[in-house]
């Protein structure tokens, strides 16, 4: 995992708000949040970036300790540490 944490150049930089997920190189704007048990998250959003848009779901999966979010995006997944 990369260990920049604030860099908001680094590939792996994410932001959480209430209403929006802010990746690297692409918005998602939150149009649904289902909860899929205790720490996981089901979630519809628009996404624009590079020129382009599409709609995804997405899976946030929070590891026990609070400190591991793996996000399951299109079938592939990732872990990123909190910062």
């Amino acid at each position: 995992m990369n260990d920049r944490c604030g860099d908001r150049a680094a590939a792996m930089e994410l932001q959480i708000l209430p209403d929006q997920l802010v990746f690297h190189e692409s918005v998602g704007t939150v149009q649904t949040v289902k909860p899929d048990g205790d720490r996981r998250l089901s979630i519809t959003a628009a996404f624009t970036g590079e020129g382009q848009s599409w709609s995804r779901i997405i899976l946030l999966n929070l590891a026990a300790d609070g400190q591991k979010l793996t996000i399951v995006n299109d079938g592939a997944s990732e872990t990123r540490k909190r910062c």
